[in-house]
């Protein structure tokens, strides 16, 4: 049985979404008079995702496209799984109503294209790791291509291939650390709303305005989803699937190289390195226990394992419920974009601290959930 059937009263966001497509130039017109452009660039990619989600939620159904309770899984009802093809057209079709968009990002939209043909294609059918793992390097080879990549290091031939290298594992590792999040309602599309949020703020402080929208439509796009992903006291209507979770952490790993995030060229790596930190400190916990427990023995098993051992499961097996255990790293997550928002502007030492610190925060963390998921199996 599915969760929830969708009605023609839950067309409604449909219907807005359409209205507001007719009359965008108007809105436009109307928010700067009021002198608050930059609603528009929430407003425009929130109705787009918000209205598609009902079609695509008919479309996943009719087509099979679905998770069902059981294994792993955590609900209790057969829901579609297609919610990131919805953020897919959504973000690029409304980043490209930015006048004077940069070349670079024709390399976004092309890997982003292909990242999310690959979890729609992953979502039909289950593709082997390795497979999905070449893809993702062909996704981030164009984007390197098209000029996004690291810059900070010193300009030689041989730092420009390291900078290179670091690109890619940056953008694979942001990817997949999504991909492993998206466990629970909300938990990855919100960690992608909060840290995008925060990079919108440091961008606005740098006035970066180009920075400023793109990460605000990212914020409206995927929060069109969120709504619908994680709601009051009730299961959500619709999941990500891996072409969703692979599409927000790909998205937002090429937004952190691509902004400039502090007067010291450092903080272009530690800012979005304290601020993405749940998905990175989830990758590197489970990655360091799976192969200490001999979960693992190789890279293929790695790339293939699945397992009940991340930072959201151990969450809820100290005793908290999912939306308790979500709203517990959302606020992990703020307290990381505070620290970066405080330290943008400092220099590679305080940098160096603050990753210290934040380091420190998510190994107490760690600490205080894995010990009490032992203690608690004890009792």
């Amino acid at each position: 049985m599915y969760n929830e059937k969708i009605t023609l009263k839950k067309y409604i966001p449909t219907l807005i979404f359409v209205v507001v497509l007719i009359f965008h130039h108007n809105l436009w017109k109307f928010l700067s008079l009021l002198k608050l452009p930059y609603l528009y660039h929430i407003i425009i990619p929130f109705t787009f995702s918000a209205g598609l989600i009902p079609i695509f939620y008919t479309i996943g159904k009719e087509l099979n496209i679905v998770d069902k309770p059981g294994g792993r899984h955590i609900h209790k009802s057969i829901t579609p799984r297609t919610g990131g093809i919805a953020i897919l057209i959504s973000f690029i079709s409304c980043i490209n109503l930015i006048k004077n968009l940069p070349r670079e990002f024709y390399g976004l939209f092309v890997g982003s294209a292909i990242i999310g043909l690959l979890g729609i294609l992953d979502d039909i059918k289950r593709l082997p790791a390795t497979l999905k793992l070449i893809v993702q390097i062909v996704a981030a080879g164009i984007v390197i291509y098209h000029g996004i990549y690291f810059t900070f290091l010193p300009d030689t031939l041989l730092w420009k291939i390291g900078e290179i290298i670091l690109t890619i594992v940056w953008i694979l590792s942001i990817t997949n650390a999504f991909n492993f999040l998206d466990g629970i309602d909300g938990l990855a599309s919100g960690i992608g709303i909060v840290s995008s949020t925060f990079f919108f703020i440091i961008a606005y402080m740098q006035g970066d305005n180009f920075m400023l929208i793109a990460n605000l439509i990212f914020v409206g796009t995927v929060l069109g989803f969120f709504v619908y992903n994680f709601r009051y006291k009730k299961r959500a209507l619709i999941f990500l699937g891996d072409a969703g979770s692979n599409l927000i952490g790909f998205i937002i790993s090429i937004l952190a190289i691509y902004g400039t995030w502090g007067d010291n060229k450092s903080m272009d790596i530690i800012i979005p390195i304290l601020i993405l930190g749940i998905p990175i400190a989830d990758l590197v916990m489970t990655t360091i226990l799976r192969i200490g427990e001999r979960k693992v023995r190789n890279l293929q098993e790695l790339l293939s394992y699945t397992g009940t051992d991340h930072i959201h499961h151990r969450t809820m097996k100290v005793g908290l419920s999912p939306k308790k255990a979500v709203i517990a790293l959302f606020a992990l997550n703020v307290i990381m974009g505070i620290i970066s928002i405080l330290i943008h502007r400092s220099g590679l030492i305080e940098g160096i601290l603050a990753i210290a610190a934040g380091i420190m925060i998510f190994v107490l963390f760690i600490h205080i959930i894995v010990t009490g998921e032992k203690n608690k199996t004890h009792f």
